[in-house]
């Protein structure tokens, strides 16, 4: 596709061999109970394609904003994918904001998009069970909301490397972020202070009392054995519960040569 002008109309997709176009997309994701595939092109930042797997070709292009470039996709919540939810969230490299592809025109929802002046390079989003959001940046800082449209009700502290990726736990107490070396893992439960008990997506921590991420990083031994070639794809977290503790699962893989899990116990 390269030095040719994307045009969607001329993509097929066979649900058994991944095509070129599906190869190069940004990002994929399934929509409304796993019938749909949403799929992002770099050919098309400003679009989203709607891939229907029965039939195996795009058949419409969701052209979301004139001037603002989709970057990041998420479910509308964590579990909205399994449901006939229609919305999802979006973000480009300073906004954040709600995608209905039932809306006429263009598909943003003016009432629920948040534009910041500044370059923040925002580089993942994800949401919780309720539909909370988690939005990372190449700066390295995480912003919690409780809706879209809304200033953020805690910002994270940055720790300096670009974070590639994001996720949640589905109760949104955890929050796990991706760099290209290790990950940070994030209890956002507020734990002193007035609004003790609540999450940072709903309240701001007080000023001396926000969240130290925990670092996890391979092993030198490790490290060594993969030639010091790491670079992780953005990880995914599975919790498990019991009347103790969550079980975090991770499933991480560097990019091109093998897959790493972790476990990691957490007090509730």
């Amino acid at each position: 596709m390269k030095g040719k002008k994307f045009d969607p109309k001329h993509v097929t997709f066979l649900f058994y061999s991944l095509p070129p176009f599906v190869h190069a997309a940004v990002q994929v994701m399934l929509h409304q109970q796993d019938s749909k595939m949403v799929v992002m092109n770099s050919g098309a930042p400003n679009s989203l394609f709607h891939l229907d797997l029965e039939r195996g070709k795009i058949v419409e292009e969701w052209k979301v904003h004139d001037d603002i470039t989709v970057d990041h996709i998420a479910p509308n919540d964590k579990f909205s994918q399994t449901t006939h939810e229609q919305t999802l969230v979006g973000t480009s490299h300073n906004a954040l904001f709600r995608i209905d592809p039932r809306v006429s025109g263009n598909k943003l929802v003016d009432s629920q998009y948040k534009q910041y002046s500044t370059k923040n390079k925002f580089s993942g989003v994800a949401t919780t069970a309720s539909g909370k959001l988690a939005v990372a940046s190449e700066k390295g800082d995480i912003r919690l909301y409780d809706t879209i449209g809304k200033i953020a009700k805690t910002a994270l502290t940055p720790l300096g490397d670009p974070i590639t990726g994001v996720d949640t736990s589905a109760d949104g107490r955890w929050i796990v972020a991706t760099t290209k070396t290790y990950l940070l893992l994030v209890d956002v439960l507020i734990g002193q202070g007035k609004y003790a008990g609540s999450l940072g997506f709903d309240r701001s921590f007080p000023a001396d009392a926000k969240p130290m991420p925990k670092r996890l990083q391979l092993r030198s031994e490790h490290v060594a054995y993969m030639n010091h070639n790491i670079s992780f794809t953005p990880a995914r977290s599975v919790f498990s519960t019991s009347s103790s503790c969550t079980r975090k699962i991770l499933t991480i893989s560097p990019a091109g040569s093998m897959s790493v899990k972790g476990r990691r116990r957490m007090p509730l």
